[in-house]
């Protein structure tokens, strides 16, 4: 496993590299996000851009011209609930990968305080590499089955970290006051993914996959309840 040096925007570092380390395999999760939240990409709209759109085209290009297969890590919020796809509606109900998008409240978004689906990355980064193993291309939606909302992940940080901890919710209308765009809400249906990989990673339903995040979190706090200083430094 390497891990890149050069910027998706730098089209002929990116070749260089490629060139150099010849590999046989690229996972691409890089992205602009913004800081200290996803609004700065509205207000930066070139630099995103430039980023994750010509970044990632120069670098799926590049890998192409080269033989190299590529998977691009993208954002699943380019839907919204709605009478075809409802809020409850299960997996069947879930969008699609032949769906096509049906948000367009904001330039750019991310998931908020609504059941959503989610990718519990533990579980599904081994996917990824039996995705990329076995060359399969198209859109795949990379997330694990169900949904799960910003206040059943709150009840297990109580469940399991800090039973002292509590919050409280704002409407909607509340919320948009204090957002530059709206935010995509919305079930997508995996069962694409876990027919691809079968039995060989384990794709867990998201409820039983995040309590099992919030297990190894606690596994991983100090005897004095906080979180070791290099706990989330890259290795």
């Amino acid at each position: 496993m390497f891990l890149a040096d050069s910027r998706l925007e730098n089209r002929e570092s990116v070749a260089a590299e490629l060139d150099e380390v010849k590999p046989t395999h690229v996972l691409n999760a890089a992205g602009v996000t913004g800081r200290p939240n996803v609004d700065w990409c509205e207000d930066n709209k070139a630099a995103t851009v430039r980023a994750n759109v010509v970044g990632t085209l120069n670098l799926s290009d590049l890998c192409s011209l080269r033989g190299v297969h590529c998977t691009v890590f993208a954002t699943g919020c380019i839907f919204e609930y709605d009478a075809e796809h409802p809020l409850g509606g299960g997996a069947e109900k879930g969008f699609t990968e032949e769906d096509s998008a049906n948000f367009f409240a904001s330039w750019y978004d991310r998931i908020v305080n609504i059941p959503n689906s989610m990718t519990v990355l533990h579980e599904l980064l081994p996917a990824s590499l039996v995705i990329a193993e076995k060359k399969l291309s198209g859109i795949i939606n990379f997330c694990n089955p169900g949904v799960i909302s910003h206040n059943e992940m709150l009840d297990l940080y109580v469940k399991h970290i800090d039973p002292t901890y509590t919050y409280t919710n704002f409407t909607v209308d509340e919320q948009a006051k204090i957002l530059k765009a709206g935010r995509s809400n919305n079930e997508l249906n995996c069962q694409k993914l876990v027919d691809a990989v079968g039995s060989e990673c384990e794709i867990n339903e998201i409820h039983a996959a995040c309590e099992k995040v919030f297990i190894r979190m606690k596994e991983n706090l100090t005897a004095d309840g906080t979180f070791p200083d290099n706990l989330f430094k890259r290795k």
